[in-house]
């Protein structure tokens, strides 16, 4: 018996070793795996260089955003300018109108020669007057 059961023992272990034999054949020696690790190098060099190009662009987006909000800002500023410009110009033209009447309101009054005179002698030209 005892023998029956060495015999299973050597078959066996012969089995295992093939076994093992099989799965290393299968695999890929260093110079293979080389081959690929410089591959690997390069794509991660460009993984790199990718994410970097990444991060500034996100940066530059960011600034690029906060420039645009400012602009918008100045824009509504300067069309909030230029809708008070209007208004004082319109408002201006009837003050200019007003300021018109007067001088002619002023011009359509009688003269006085004594006033003239007086004006004269203090020294104030008053050629303009006559």
């Amino acid at each position: 018996m005892f023998k029956k059961f060495g015999y299973v023992f050597i078959y066996s272990f012969i089995i295992f070793g093939c076994i093992c034999a099989g799965f290393n054949s299968c695999a890929t020696n260093g110079k293979l795996v080389s081959d690929i690790g410089n591959g690997t190098t390069e794509y991660r060099a460009i993984q790199g260089e990718i994410r970097s190009g990444e991060a500034e662009l996100a940066i530059t987006g960011t600034i690029l955003e906060g420039e645009s909000r400012e602009l918008r800002s100045e824009i509504a500023e300067i069309g909030d300018g230029i809708r008070e410009l209007e208004q004082s110009i319109i408002a201006g033209q009837g003050t200019a109108q007003d300021i018109g009447d007067i001088i002619q309101q002023i011009r359509s009054r009688p003269i006085d020669y004594n006033i003239i005179e007086e004006l004269r002698n203090r020294g104030i030209k008053t050629d303009s007057i006559e």
